[in-house]
């Protein structure tokens, strides 16, 4: 499989997710293009059949569980044909100590599905990834390869 993952980060925390992700499609013979979404354009998109999205939640213009801000540069930015039909699944860093945990996947969930793409497999939310990075380490890596498998069976 040729597999995008785009991701935009504060803290690295979403970095660091990403490349887990990353190190397990890449062990499983996949190539793995791993870009920030700033730095992403229409072209990285195309000829993908797995497109991975990760972002932290911050709080943004004084409302909790955004995304981070590339992202919403990059909703102006792309068309709809970056994700017309396109398999993807969203990955999101946050702290359950916030009102909107994980919101940011929220946000990603919809502007995917509002561009014509197709989330596989539901959306991994991680709490504190810094507080606790082995065991969140290990949900990233389960779910890698649980998307993986649905890949595979589609």
């Amino acid at each position: 499989m040729n597999i995008l993952i785009v991701y935009a980060t504060f803290s690295n925390s979403t970095a660091l997710a990403t490349q887990l992700v990353a190190e397990e499609l890449t062990k499983n013979s996949h190539t793995v293009t791993v870009k920030k979404i700033r730095d992403a354009d229409m072209n990285d998109f195309a000829h993908r059949d797995l497109i991975v999205i990760a972002s932290p939640s911050w709080l943004v213009a004084g409302k909790e569980g955004q995304p981070h801000d590339d992202y919403f540069a990059a909703k102006e930015r792309f068309t709809q044909e970056a994700f017309k039909g396109k398999k993807c699944a969203i990955m999101g860093m946050g702290d359950s100590t916030y009102a909107h945990f994980c919101g940011a996947v929220d946000f990603l969930q919809e502007w995917v599905q509002q561009m014509a793409g197709i989330v596989v497999e539901p959306s991994l939310r991680i709490d504190g990834f810094y507080f606790e990075q082995d065991k969140n380490s290990e949900l990233i890596r389960q779910w890698a390869n649980t998307l993986l498998k649905k890949m595979q069976q589609s």
